[in-house]
């Protein structure tokens, strides 16, 4: 179980960069940090799968702890976040997507997929994040 990040070309304008992940660089309980690879959330997926896969989108949360009026800021008052001590945490609550066997699933501008969680897999398969 590991993190997977796949880099683009900067040079290419963020609307048209493009990635792919396959079984060779990631498999079960790995998750493919697709914002980190493309420098922007997808708004396009592509699971092509040969025997059948489960994922789960957008599993690591971002949350920050309030902030104190001990920090020694010059302006405060009673629910400000600490931006400077972010906390990030992996969710366990999303929800699963199967996807069968000789199937392909896409998801157009559904939502914004921050990152993959693969589940399970079983057989070949590729994703493109656009």
């Amino acid at each position: 179980m590991s993190d997977i990040t796949k880099k683009v070309d900067r040079n290419i304008p963020v609307n048209q960069r493009s990635v792919s992940f396959d079984e060779s660089e990631a498999s079960t309980g790995d998750v493919i940090l697709v914002e980190e690879s493309l420098g922007r959330c997808a708004q396009h997926l592509t699971f092509d799968s040969t025997g059948g896969m489960t994922v789960r989108l957008n599993v690591y949360q971002k949350t920050f702890p309030l902030r104190e009026p001990s920090d020694n800021l010059t302006q405060w008052w009673p629910g400000l976040l600490n931006l400077a001590k972010e906390v990030l945490y992996k969710s366990e609550t999303n929800a699963l997507i199967e996807i069968g066997s000789s199937e392909t699933f896409v998801l157009d501008d559904e939502v914004p997929v921050r990152d993959i969680e693969l589940v399970t897999v079983s057989g070949n398969f590729t994703i493109i994040a656009m």
